[in-house]
């Protein structure tokens, strides 16, 4: 509920005081509201209340506890306002039951108190809600060129919800028209790292997103997303390094290839195509595993095979071209059997 006190600007109150005019008693207050300043944040607004008005309180010390274990402490700024992330209130209480929360405020000698019900779902309904106009925004930058705030609304969209794909993808996106490819690449990669969030689905069915090649769930492809990585991973200077523990794993799935156990060694290829996505060893190496299970056990793999394969050819470096040029001759072979699959009418 909203007050509707005068508001005394500080400078002007100060300025009443240096003229002589007489003290007035005060007492803290403490107010929580949504935040139109800021969102996908709760506004918490503390302030000095006299019998003429009201000023804000700078400086004032904030903690918002639950008695249950959590406790976080924040400082107003000089309008007296903290702003809380929904997104950590939202941590409250996993369960989705409501939680009774106490904001104390201090500021000098003076104390303040109010007594908050955080209700889950209304803090995600919140979240939603502020996922959908920042979609909104981000696109609206984005037909404008203003790439730089493209990035900056889809960041503020990933801070909000950090499990969400579709923040992590368009942020890439931003980042790339803003000639950022690093900051782009460091958002794809933690696209493939993420679980994906309600939130996808949503803004998906706003119709609000402006990229291309999207699934029905709000998010794009696994493999258009490192098709990404590979094309911008080719600009940069120096090139990304291979880490020390995905050349082991390699070299762990190759012997599990030279054992025979070709599933699970394309199954191994596969994880470290996530962790080092611009490598193209791994690519082809799951791309040959691929192919032997489809001629030879399981003619399902023969889409991880022109998967593979396909990675492979984006992200092989220019003096691979032999192994190019029978990649290709291999993926051919693989069309040929897909168009007429064995026991298929031809």
């Amino acid at each position: 509920m909203k007050t509707h006190l005068k508001i005394v600007a500080p400078a002007l109150f100060i300025l009443l005081l240096a003229a002589g005019a007489a003290p007035q008693a005060s007492r803290l207050v403490v107010e929580v509201n949504d935040s139109a300043d800021s969102p996908g944040c709760l506004l918490v607004q503390v302030s000095r209340v006299f019998p003429s008005g009201k000023i804000p309180a700078p400086s004032a010390q904030i903690k918002i506890s639950d008695g249950a274990g959590y406790s976080r402490d924040f400082t107003t700024d000089l309008m007296g306002r903290a702003f809380i992330p929904l997104q950590d209130l939202a941590a409250v209480s996993p369960a989705g039951a409501a939680v009774n929360l106490t904001v104390s405020a201090s500021a000098g000698d003076e104390q303040a108190q109010l007594n908050y019900q955080l209700i889950p779902a209304d803090v995600q309904a919140k979240i939603l809600d502020t996922m959908k106009l920042l979609s909104e925004s981000g696109k609206s930058q984005v037909s404008a060129k203003d790439y730089a705030g493209a990035q900056n609304t889809y960041q503020k969209m990933h801070e909000l919800d950090p499990s969400s794909k579709a923040a992590l993808y368009d942020l890439g996106l931003a980042c790339e028209k803003n000639n950022r490819p690093r900051e782009a690449l460091a958002a794809y990669l933690q696209y493939l790292a993420s679980p994906g969030s309600a939130a996808d689905q949503q803004i998906q069915a706003s119709g609000l997103r402006f990229a291309s090649r999207r699934r029905p769930q709000g998010t794009v492809s696994q493999f258009t997303v490192i098709e990404n990585i590979i094309r911008l991973e080719k600009t940069l200077s120096p090139r990304l390094a291979i880490s020390a523990d995905a050349q082991a794993r390699f070299k762990q799935a190759a012997d599990l290839a030279a054992a025979g156990n070709m599933k699970d060694a394309l199954a191994a290829y596969e994880k470290i195509e996530l962790q080092c996505p611009w490598w193209s060893e791994p690519y082809y190496a799951a791309g040959i595993a691929a192919e032997y299970l489809t001629y030879h056990r399981d003619f399902s793999s023969i889409d991880q095979a022109v998967r593979n394969f396909s990675l492979f050819m984006a992200a092989a470096a220019p003096e691979d071209q032999a192994r190019k040029d029978d990649v290709k001759a291999r993926l051919a072979d693989l069309q040929a059997v897909k168009n007429y699959p064995p026991g298929g009418a031809r």
